[in-house]
């Protein structure tokens, strides 16, 4: 089985800081956070933001562990980007990689 490593940079918002700051606490396996919650007037939602290197498979990928964390956090939305051993580009709000170029 072929291994690679994936590099995440992800932004997380919740209209609850406290909600978005259970999130925080309940991924610290999984995601490194910079520690700080914000609060973004335009929006009106609180967000942070978390990265994480992580060794994926064709069968397994964080978006997998993301998938399950955002299931179990109403209102949690989320933006971000990747980098992999085929390219980079950005994850979409379906979970899936969408490259924006190639190595």
């Amino acid at each position: 089985m072929n291994t690679f490593i994936c590099n995440y940079d992800l932004h997380f918002s919740h209209p609850s800081k406290k909600s978005l700051y259970g999130f925080f606490e309940s991924s610290k396996d999984f995601l490194s956070f910079d520690g700080f919650i914000d609060y973004d007037k335009n929006s009106s939602l609180f967000v942070c933001k978390g990265s994480t290197a992580i060794e994926e498979t064709a069968e397994y990928s964080f978006l997998d562990i993301l998938k399950d964390l955002l299931d179990n956090n109403e209102n949690l939305d989320f933006s971000g980007s990747f980098n992999d051993n085929y390219g980079k580009g950005l994850v979409d709000s379906f979970l899936q990689k969408q490259y924006t170029s190639t190595h």
